[in-house]
């Protein structure tokens, strides 16, 4: 990939001086600087001293065996990449190589021509690795963009109109798909603004049932309600001299929306059940995944509110087209994930890499996150591959871990399971569970309160320890 063999370091360890003069020899003809050490003391002591882009090594020797090494060396360098060798191959063997993090596995005998193809594998790795690295490391170091990665030119353009907005205080409304990282914006928007050192409160209003959205937003007095027994402050009084996120704000009922637009316009609430006038000073930001237009056009959505909300427009791009992210993103993910479950997978290979860009990503960022993480917690190698990133269609088609449903089952009864099972899984997170089974906050809670409805003894499961916002 650009760069000759000449210039690519191997180091050969392995107690047989045969073996190690027949690879000195054979790799050395096809131009690689070749060093070599005969036990794992004596290559660790060489490493010390200096560096080698690929080890080569035996499994079994006296002494320290290779196993014993690969360890050693992975504390002392991390991302060292190792290919082990042994006469005395197994399934075994080669999974409790790669769990110890070898990059790849061969048996001997094996040819130089062998050695070489191998050798070409884990160079490809590494080069791809070198410029994931940099690509990223340019991000990383543009403090700005926060948490956001991209490198796409549209969204090097929406990083533009953060920077220039942020700081003006104005309102702006962030359109994009589910998954495409809106919330993001919108922190970015808080925190390179004169607001920073305030309160940052974001609320999804498709989690909030339409008959308590009015008091989460403007807060009730005593009494107000059936329910109500103290006074409570909303959302935006929380988000005083800050920034308020009203995610999903066309699902807002349109009866709240003119109550919205007096907030908006004149920085002035009543809390429900009150006539006395609150004075706010919030700088507010909204998003949908919604055509806002055709909700304005339909009548779904109030004009005047559009126009007092889309001061400033963003429009986010899907992950289908920003594919050059994909990579920049797959392995900050991957590096995320890593950190979080104590894992440490060196990266993911060109099939792996080419099956992430081949994908339409109707999920978006979140989907590739949550692709990584699954990919992440079933791997046992240490790369991720083509077969790692396996859809549940292609599992099935495998005969996988994907079991097909009883023939004599209904639809209904199906989806019931699905609903029920992935809302188990998340922990009763109803938000979680309705981004994983992409169907809105709303539709979910209807279905669920016609499962209630059908069968009474499903309430306990339904209602425990249930969780409408997000996580």
């Amino acid at each position: 990939m650009g760069e000759n063999t000449a210039s690519r370091r191997v180091l050969v360890v392995d107690d047989e001086k045969l073996i190690r003069e027949l690879l000195e020899e054979g790799l050395g003809r096809l131009g690689y600087q070749v060093r070599c050490a005969p036990g794992g003391r004596e290559a660790l002591a060489l490493l010390d001293r200096e560096a080698a882009d690929v080890v080569l090594s035996d499994i079994k020797m006296d002494g320290m065996d290779g196993y014993e090494f690969v360890g050693e060396l992975r504390r002392r360098q991390p991302e060292q990449l190792v290919i082990m060798m042994t006469a005395y191959g197994s399934v075994e063997s080669a999974i409790k190589a790669i769990k110890l993090g070898a990059f790849d596995y061969l048996q001997k005998p094996c040819m130089v021509a062998e050695v070489e193809h191998r050798l070409r594998k884990a160079f490809e790795h590494r080069d791809l690795l070198m410029e994931t690295r940099m690509l990223r490391g340019r991000l990383e170091g543009r403090e700005e963009f926060g948490r956001i990665v991209a490198r796409n030119a549209a969204m090097k353009q929406i990083f533009d109109t953060i920077r220039t907005v942020a700081p003006s205080g104005s309102t702006v409304l962030i359109q994009g798909e589910n998954g495409t990282g809106k919330e993001l914006v919108a922190r970015a928007l808080h925190h390179y603004s004169d607001r920073a050192d305030k309160r940052f409160v974001a609320k999804n209003c498709a989690a909030i049932p339409d008959a308590l959205l009015e008091s989460e937003l403007f807060g009730h007095v005593k009494g107000a309600f059936t329910g109500a027994i103290s006074e409570r402050k909303g959302i935006f009084e929380e988000a005083d001299g800050g920034t308020l996120f009203l995610d999903e704000i066309s699902e807002m009922p349109i009866n709240l929306q003119s109550k919205l637009l007096r907030v908006v316009q004149e920085g002035v609430l009543n809390r429900v059940g009150s006539n006395e006038d609150i004075r706010v000073d919030v700088r507010l930001i909204s998003s949908t995944n919604r055509d806002i237009k055709t909700e304005v056009a339909e009548g779904r959505f109030r004009r005047d509110l559009y126009y007092r909300l889309n001061v400033i427009p963003i429009l986010l791009p899907p992950l289908r087209d920003r594919l050059d992210d994909i990579p920049l993103l797959a392995e900050h993910f991957l590096k995320k994930c890593n950190q979080r479950m104590g894992r440490s997978i060196m990266g993911i290979d060109e099939s792996g890499m080419r099956s992430l860009m081949t994908r339409r990503w109707e999920g978006n960022v979140r989907e590739l996150e949550n692709v990584v993480e699954r990919a992440v917690v079933m791997s046992t190698g240490a790369m991720l591959d083509a077969a790692s990133f396996r859809t549940l269609d292609q599992l099935a088609e495998d005969g996988g871990d994907f079991e097909l449903p009883p023939t004599d089952i209904t639809v209904h009864e199906m989806e019931k399971r699905l609903i029920l099972s992935t809302l188990k899984r998340y922990q009763n997170n109803r938000t979680r569970t309705a981004e994983v089974l992409d169907i809105s906050i709303r539709t979910l809670r209807n279905k669920l309160n016609e499962y209630r409805a059908a069968d009474p003894g499903l309430s306990a499961i339904i209602d425990k320890g249930a969780i409408e916002g997000g996580d």
